[in-house]
Parts: C-alpha cells; sequence; structure tokens
C-alpha cells in the first residue's frame, strides 16, 4: 500500500499530461486522430506518386524522354570585327572609299560633328587619322593603316592593319 501511494502523484501528473494533450478537441477526437488511421477526416488524400510513395504503395516510375530539337540557348552574338567598324555607316551597295593620288598618306581628312583629334602620338611615330565616325576612327602610320577607338576614359587604343594593339593618350 505504501508503494501505491509513493506513485500517486507520479501518475497523477502523467493522467493529467494526457489530457492536456487533447486539447479543445477532447480526448476521444484526440486518440481517434493519433490512433486511427481511417476515421480521420483531415487526412491528406490523393493518388499521386508521392501519396502512393508515403503510404508504402507501389508507384509507377516514367521513363524519361528527351526534347525534340535544340534546347541549348542561342548563346553571345559575336563581338564586331575591324571590318564591320570600319563599314559602320556606309550602305553595303556604297564603293569603299580610297586615298584619291598623290594625297599623302598622312593628310588629315576632317570629321563632321564634335572636335575629333587629327594625330595621336604613337611610340612608332605619329598615327594621322584619315577618316572613321564618332566611335571609330581609321588612321595610317609609318608603319601602315589601323583603326582607333576611344576609351572614353582620355585613352584611346589603336589596332593597326598587322595585329599589334597600342593604348595611347587621347589628344585635347
Amino acid at each position: 500500500m505504501r508503494r501505491f501511494v509513493q506513485f500517486g502523484p507520479r501518475l497523477g501528473a502523467s493522467l493529467g499530461l494526457v489530457l492536456t494533450l487533447s486539447g479543445c478537441a477532447g480526448v476521444g477526437n484526440f486518440l481517434a486522430d493519433t490512433i486511427s488511421f481511417d476515421t480521420n477526416p483531415n487526412i491528406p488524400r490523393g493518388d499521386s506518386m508521392n501519396m502512393r510513395r508515403v503510404q508504402g504503395l507501389a508507384a509507377p516510375v516514367e521513363a524519361i524522354q528527351s526534347e525534340p530539337g535544340n534546347v541549348w540557348p542561342k548563346g553571345v552574338e559575336p563581338l564586331p570585327t575591324l571590318q564591320d567598324l570600319e563599314n559602320e555607316g556606309r550602305r553595303p551597295d556604297a564603293p569603299r572609299p580610297t586615298r584619291p593620288a598623290g594625297t599623302p598618306v598622312g593628310s588629315v581628312t576632317p570629321l563632321p560633328g564634335l572636335y575629333q583629334p587629327s594625330l595621336y602620338q604613337t611610340q612608332t611615330g605619329p598615327a594621322a587619322v584619315t577618316g572613321g565616325t564618332e566611335h571609330y576612327q581609321t588612321v595610317n602610320t609609318q608603319t601602315g593603316s589601323g583603326i582607333a577607338l576611344p576609351n572614353g576614359n582620355g585613352t584611346t587604343t589603336l589596332i593597326r592593319a598587322d595585329g599589334s594593339v597600342e593604348t595611347v593618350l587621347t589628344p585635347r
């Protein structure tokens, strides 16, 4: 008898804890929802592949089919070539401008619009502007022709016909 009295408060606390777990639903609903699976009105319903797997049923697996056609993105557009820059602003059927006979190699053709430098100082000597647009200029140097591309930070990149590249200060 004495042993029962010793476990009495613990048994009462355990029973009180079980009753508080039911909350507002009541003990009957709590036990029905936790013990019985068929009578629960809130059980998830469905027959999708995931539901069949959760319920332990066989879930058919369909083979993955490849998509027809090219599924890869188009890619990046190619950068313009020097020829594209030189042809910019010109009609495709227009003849390519040539230097008139008797004109010296270093002669400067005035460009319309904003002030454009007419001479760049390079490591191999001066580069004279012979034409172009506001985005680029064609130049003649002692070693051949090339294209001058302004960088917008006070410098200009000169690309010569032989492929050599040089960055020079843009004259003001």
